[in-house]
């Protein structure tokens, strides 16, 4: 169930991916921009580790976050970033 763009139903991990999708529609996180770390994320939500990278992973899947060996996950430049304005 999503009420004001969050997710309040459902495991904790799509709950999280919800959130950071949200911020990432809204643009609060931009293109380009370097997530938190998988550790430190965990942390700020008070959630496990592998929860968090869970999240994540989710994320990576519906497009929204690429994993770049040894750096970290970043936001993904969508479609519609990398359409020139008239």
């Amino acid at each position: 169930m999503r009420q004001n763009g969050l997710i309040y139903e459902g495991p904790i991990y799509q709950r999280l991916a919800g959130l950071l999708e949200d911020m990432i529609q809204s643009r609060s996180l931009r293109a380009g921009d370097r997530m938190p770390s998988v550790r430190q994320f965990s942390s700020q939500q008070r959630v496990s580790v592998p929860t968090a990278l869970q999240a994540y992973v989710t994320l990576e899947t519906r497009g929204f976050i690429e994993a770049r060996p040894k750096s970290g996950f970043y936001v993904r430049a969508r479609f519609a970033d990398l359409t020139p304005q008239p």
